[in-house]
């Protein structure tokens, strides 16, 4: 697996990518796409919310949406 994704790699034209990276690049992705933190855990087989947490890396777009939702909240 290691030498077949290194060659795709280099076919590609891409540097400095491990397999491991896609972990962290998929947990991103589904925390964007709105999937709840404890879903993507165990989808990513963590044992623990803390080890998903420094997978899922937030998008500036999300802490935009966040901060603009606190701003246009109404009570």
């Amino acid at each position: 697996m290691q030498k077949c994704f290194k060659t795709v790699c280099k076919l590609a034209g891409v540097k400095n990518l491990r397999f491991h990276d896609l972990r962290h690049t998929g947990a991103t992705r589904m925390v964007a796409a709105g999937i709840p933190l404890p879903v993507v855990k165990q989808i990513l087989n963590h044992a623990s919310i803390q080890t998903t947490m420094r997978y899922a890396h937030t998008m500036r777009e999300q802490e935009i949406s966040a901060v603009e939702a606190l701003a246009n909240f109404n009570v």
